[in-house]
């Protein structure tokens, strides 16, 4: 009778854990890939476009958390494609070529147009700074790519 309990609880518990390997796990994708984790702020988005001549235009939206959120910086550097692989920096007659922005909004945008050199692929680099009392900051970047013809 012993060697008949062991026998069944062996199979059930062979049963259980090859049941266990075979079930699938599900995860959500909400198409935007990989969400960080963010102290000071909810989220955030991002806009650039080429769309008159010589002139780019660029948009950032952010919602700070109340809880914690004190000020944020916006950096943003533009590139042009030249012989098809490498991208050099646009002057845009600010120090180091970079458009620098602070605000100090809970929910809050930037946006500005900068002068641009002509046809070709163009590219804006954001780098937006949302600083918190928590001591931390949460920083998102992004690359967007434009071509103007």
């Amino acid at each position: 009778m012993k060697t008949n309990k062991k026998t069944f609880l062996t199979l059930l518990m062979a049963t259980l854990i090859l049941w266990t390997m075979c079930v699938s796990v599900y995860a959500s994708d909400t198409g935007t890939g990989i969400s960080p984790r963010l102290d000071n702020c909810h989220d955030a988005s991002m806009v650039f476009s080429v769309l008159d001549p010589g002139v780019a235009h660029f948009a950032v939206d952010y919602n700070g958390n109340a809880a914690t959120f004190t000020q944020a910086k916006l950096t943003v550097t533009f590139q042009k494609k030249f012989l098809g692989l490498f991208w050099r920096k646009v002057d845009i007659g600010t120090t180091n070529n970079e458009w620098v922005g602070y605000c100090t909004d809970l929910r809050g945008s930037f946006y500005d147009t900068v002068t641009m050199d002509g046809t070709g692929t163009y590219r804006a680099n954001f780098t937006l700074e949302i600083y918190g009392t928590s001591g931390t900051t949460d920083v998102i970047e992004k690359t967007i790519e434009c071509k103007y013809n």
